[in-house]
Order: C-alpha cells, then sequence, then structure tokens
C-alpha cells in the first residue's frame, strides 16, 4: 500500500475532487432560471447563474454575487460569495440571501445539455443555458465583448 504524507494526500484529494470534466462542461456559461419548485422568483427579476474556472456569480434583480466553486460527485461546493452593495427594496434582498444559503447549501446539480437543474433540501431550481433561452440577448453581448 503506497502511503502518501498527509499534506501531499491533501492535495490529491483537492486536485481529484475540483470535479475537471463536471466543471469544464459548466465554465464560459451563463444560465436563466426557467422554473423553480419551493422558490418563487421577485416579480420583474430574472435570476441568472455565471460559471467560470473555479467560480459561480449569480445575479438576481439586486446585487451581483460571486464565490470560489469546486464540484465533489454531483454537489456544487461554493465557498460563499462576495457582493456588490447596491442598496435594494426588501423583497430584493431577501431573494439574494435566500439564493447565496441555497447555492451554499451544497445543492446537487445535474446538467443535461443546455438544461442546468439545482436542487436541495428547500427547493429545486432549473435553468436553460442564456444561448438558448435569449438568444438575442446572448447575440448583443458577444458583439460588446
Amino acid at each position: 500500500m503506497l502511503r502518501l504524507p498527509s499534506s501531499l494526500a491533501a492535495i490529491v484529494l483537492l486536485v481529484a475532487g475540483c470535479g475537471g470534466d463536471e466543471m469544464d462542461a459548466l465554465v464560459d456559461r451563463d444560465f436563466l432560471l426557467q422554473s423553480s419548485q419551493g422558490f418563487t422568483p421577485v416579480s420583474d427579476t430574472r435570476v441568472s447563474l455565471h460559471f467560470g474556472k473555479g467560480e459561480v456569480g449569480f445575479h438576481a434583480g439586486c446585487n451581483s454575487h460571486s464565490g470560489r466553486l469546486t464540484i465533489a460527485g454531483d454537489t456544487l461546493v461554493v465557498d460563499g460569495f462576495g457582493s456588490t452593495a447596491i442598496g435594494c427594496d426588501g423583497p430584493r434582498h431577501t431573494q439574494d440571501a435566500w439564493l447565496a444559503t441555497f447555492l451554499t447549501s451544497r445543492p446537487t446539480y445535474s446538467l443535461n445539455q443546455d438544461e442546468l437543474t439545482i436542487s436541495g433540501e428547500s427547493a429545486t431550481l432549473v435553468f436553460l443555458d442564456r444561448e438558448v433561452a435569449d438568444p438575442k440577448a446572448s447575440m448583443v453581448s458577444k458583439r460588446r465583448g
């Protein structure tokens, strides 16, 4: 049996838990909320997620949030969120807080081509890739980028 020094073993576990292939399928993609159970979005807001290399961000009509992300099997592991501090009305502030709590609760996820489903104890959120959900907006943002 091969024995590794504890510091090296920790690095091996960290790399193994990064979810390389799973993460690659999400990197540089934006998703828009299409439906939900256990969560009702505030009227006139749009919930969006963005995935980067080792990070996830969301916007739900008020502040922008971003946090470090790893994937362990089918679980999203978010270390917490930093956010902008725009003054929001009560319902949008509450929505931001709920989404941050939900996404840091280690929900499971499944990605089926352009549909991303995130499930936790309190809710299930179904997102669609922005390029499919809103192709005109995606084309405009690509031209600006």
